[in-house]
């Protein structure tokens, strides 16, 4: 075998990854814009992101009053897990990044509503 066969055979293979590769991120594009346009998903993953505590310091303290590299590690941790969700359905549908929010934000003022409602029965 030639050096010019491998080199052909390489490069071969290196199209047939990217065209793969593509082909699964059209498909995980695909599939954002598919679960996204569920109100369910849209409401988990607020709650997710929310809870993750992404616009909060991930500085904690123990019970001790010192700083806890433990406890802000994992804080840190669900934060970036959080953010790969906003940059996933950023880039993949962000008219529904916009729709979450504002049912979010809609959930939430019902909610005192609700329990006022609950507490007079």
């Amino acid at each position: 075998m030639s050096v010019f066969q491998d080199e052909e055979r390489r490069k071969e293979a290196q199209r047939q990854e990217q065209r793969i590769r593509k082909l699964l991120e059209r498909q995980f594009a695909d599939d954002m814009r598919e679960v996204f346009d569920s109100a369910a998903a849209r409401r988990v993953l607020a709650r997710f992101i929310e809870d993750s505590g992404i616009d909060r310091s991930t500085f904690r303290f123990d019970q001790n009053d010192r700083a806890d590299p433990l406890t802000m590690a994992h804080a840190a941790g669900w934060q970036d897990a959080a953010r790969w969700w906003l940059e996933a359905i950023r880039e993949h549908c962000p008219v529904r990044e916009h729709q979450m929010r504002n049912e979010s934000r809609e959930a939430a003022r019902r909610a005192p509503q609700e329990t006022e409602d609950d507490d007079d029965e």
